[in-house]
């Protein structure tokens, strides 16, 4: 817990002025936990042409049993070299994200994606 607190030590005051805190909060901890997992992979494994799938996003908790949604927020193609890394994304959730943008939900993605209140 005290790693996560240091880690969104620099950015509380952001967070608490923005409309929505808590959205706010879910957001940067995303935008934390995926630059952290940048960091720490590693293509050394398998053959010279294996990829890694990286699929990232948040989850929405609901009320009710089995209600919880996924919000995407990445989805790469990664390869060994780094030379043919592929973002997903926009190619596979384009029609989401046409809808998502209309349903005045808030926020943004790390891969430029923007979503407006």
């Amino acid at each position: 817990m005290d790693y996560i607190k240091h880690l969104l030590g620099p950015h509380v005051k952001d967070i608490c002025r923005h409309e929505n805190d808590q959205v706010a909060l879910v957001f940067k901890m995303y935008e934390i936990i995926s630059n952290f997992i940048d960091d720490v992979t590693n293509l050394n494994f398998g053959g010279p042409k294996s990829k890694l799938a990286i699929i990232g996003g948040i989850t929405i908790n609901c009320d009710g049993e089995g209600n919880d949604l996924f919000l995407p927020m990445k989805f790469e193609l990664r390869t060994k070299d780094n030379k043919a890394n592929r973002d997903l994304f926009s190619e596979c959730f384009t029609n989401f994200l046409e809808d998502w943008d209309h349903s005045g939900s808030a926020g943004s993605s790390s891969n430029g994606s923007t979503f407006s209140n």
